[in-house]
Parts: C-alpha cells; sequence; structure tokens
C-alpha cells in the first residue's frame, strides 16, 4: 500500500483543484472583457459616485449571500469562523462562471472537507442556499414588481410560484423529511442534524439583505440616467430578484448569462428606455462579476495555498 493511499491522500487533487482555479477564474476574465465594449458608454452616462455605490451593493451582496450560506452551514452542525466562510464560499463561487449550475456544489464540498465538513453536509447546505435565494428573490419580486413594473411580467409570471414552494419546502419538518428521503435513496446515512426554524429565519433574512443590496447596485446606476423615471429602488430589487431567479433557473448559460440582462432589459425598459436598461443590465453583469472576483481573491489570500496543495487541519479550524 502507498503512502497516499495509507493517508487516504489522493495525489491528483491538487491538479483537479488548480484546473479548476485557472477554468473558473479565466472564464470570469473572460466575461470581463467580453462585456466591457458594450457598457461603455453607460459608464460614461454614470457619476463616478454612481459606480462606486453600486460596485459596494454587489460586494456587500456577495457578503451576505457568504453569510446565508454559513447560517445554513452552521445551522447542520459545522459552524466555520468567518474567515474560513470566506476562502470556501470565496473560491466555490467562481465555479458559476463556468457552465452548469453545480460547480459551486462541487467546489464547496471539495473545499470544507479542508475544515472538517463532511461532503454530505456540505452538498446539502449548498443545495438548500439554492432555494433559499430563489425564496427570498421571490418574496421581494413579489412584493415590489407588481407595484413599480411597467412592463409585462407575463413571460416570467411562473416565477412567482418560488416564493410558496420554498416556504414550504424551507419549514424544517419538510425539508428534513425531503432530506432524509433522498438520502436514503442514493443510500448515504442521514444527516447528524436537520434545519431548525430558527437557522432557517437567518439564513433567509441574508438572503432578503443579498437582493436588496443588488437592488440598490441597479438603482444606482439607473437614477442618474436622464430619462430614468418611477419608483426607480422598489422597481430595481424586485427587477434583478427576478431576473436573476430567471438566469439560474435556465441552467446551460454561466452565471446566467443573457437571460438575466433580457429579464432586466424587460423591467427596466419602459422606465429607462430600452438601450440604457441593456447598459444598466451589462454594467451590473460587469460589477457583480468584479465583486466576485474580489471576493475570490480574499479567498486565495486568507487559504488558496492551502487548498490548491495540502491539507489544512480540519476540525481545528471549525467553531
Amino acid at each position: 500500500m502507498t503512502a497516499e493511499a495509507a493517508t487516504g491522500r489522493r495525489p491528483w487533487r491538487p491538479v483537479l483543484r488548480v484546473a479548476f482555479a485557472v477554468l473558473s477564474i479565466g472564464a470570469l476574465v473572460a466575461a470581463t472583457v467580453a462585456q466591457w465594449p458594450n457598457v461603455r458608454e453607460t459608464v460614461d452616462a454614470v457619476s463616478w459616485g454612481a459606480l462606486v455605490t453600486a460596485f459596494a451593493a454587489t460586494t456587500a451582496g456577495v457578503l451576505c449571500a457568504l453569510l446565508s450560506w454559513r447560517a445554513v452551514l452552521a445551522d447542520l452542525g459545522s459552524p466555520l469562523r468567518i474567515r474560513y466562510a470566506v476562502g470556501v464560499f470565496g473560491i466555490g463561487q467562481l465555479g458559476k462562471y463556468l457552465p452548469g449550475s453545480l460547480w459551486p456544489v462541487v467546489a464547496q464540498m471539495e473545499l470544507g472537507r479542508e475544515h472538517g465538513v463532511p461532503r454530505k453536509r456540505s452538498g446539502v447546505a449548498a443545495l438548500l442556499v439554492m432555494v433559499v435565494s430563489l425564496t427570498a428573490a421571490g418574496l421581494v419580486s413579489a412584493a415590489t414588481l407588481p407595484f413599480a413594473a411597467r412592463g409585462s411580467l407575463g413571460p416570467y409570471r411562473p416565477v412567482f410560484v418560488l416564493p410558496a414552494a420554498g416556504l414550504v419546502l424551507l419549514h424544517p419538518a419538510v425539508f428534513n423529511a425531503v432530506t432524509a428521503r433522498g438520502l436514503r435513496l442514493l443510500r448515504r446515512a442521514p444527516l447528524e442534524r436537520g434545519l431548525s426554524p430558527r437557522g432557517t429565519a437567518t439564513a433567509l433574512a441574508w438572503a432578503l439583505a443579498q437582493w436588496l443590496c443588488w437592488g440598490v447596485a441597479v438603482w444606482a446606476l439607473a437614477r442618474g440616467l436622464p430619462d430614468a423615471h418611477g419608483p426607480l429602488l422598489a422597481l430595481s430589487v424586485g427587477a434583478y430578484a427576478l431576473a436573476w431567479s430567471a438566469g439560474f433557473l435556465f441552467l446551460v448559460a454561466p452565471a446566467g448569462a443573457g437571460v438575466r440582462e433580457g429579464a432586466l432589459v424587460l423591467l427596466l425598459g419602459p422606465s429607462l428606455g430600452t438601450a440604457e436598461a441593456l447598459g444598466v443590465a451589462l454594467l451590473v453583469r460587469l460589477l457583480t462579476t468584479g465583486s466576485d472576483l474580489l471576493w475570490g481573491a480574499v479567498a486565495f489570500a486568507e487559504g488558496g495555498h492551502r487548498w490548491l496543495g495540502r491539507r489544512a487541519e480540519g476540525r481545528r479550524n471549525a467553531v
């Protein structure tokens, strides 16, 4: 038996991790470069103050998403210090720029293992956070768009069923029963701890905050345009939440590319103008990409070298 086999270590893991990091960052940079020519006019039309405000808001939105995921993971039995949570979440999020919606889940399962988080628990937490985010997005859009949107909501009305379905699924009794059944079908042992009402409420609160932050980013850009009118703050918050949901559910598009922008143009166009709405949608995409890159850089600075090379001392990092 080799030394690697004896210790349970697989020498090819660092290679796969490096490949994941390179491909994710490469896709993110390529997306940024591709978007720039389309947003230059919008950048010229808004103030530097609006750009700084929007970037700060998108960056805060990513932090709220991180805290929502951390709350779920802690509720399931694996609390992480914030610095280690940033390391796992920040690097894992880069995977969403690859085609398919499961790369962040796979990455978080691998990264969480370095901090004593069982793969099964990490995978369930990542999938649960998707439900939390979609539910919060549905709640926000349902509370704002019927009163603020002047465009047609027809093509996106099915998304409004998400809050009801999500709230049912997030009820601890329902979620724990569904999870136990799913793990049993996969011939896996049940979770050591189930979801609690407090954990659900905390994760949902942070998810609502993330949509408010991202909506503020859209609003900061839109309000400075010459023809902007109407209840822009409520419209911006609801439109971005609904557009993100539509893009997320279109699984083959990396990070919802194209679908999200189309929905934003449809919803923002009547209040901004079609060309201006497209410019705002693309600029918000560019700023959120920059925020993901920023948090990814923070994550690598904290512990990326350890993730790419050697094993961390698992449970010592957990709280």
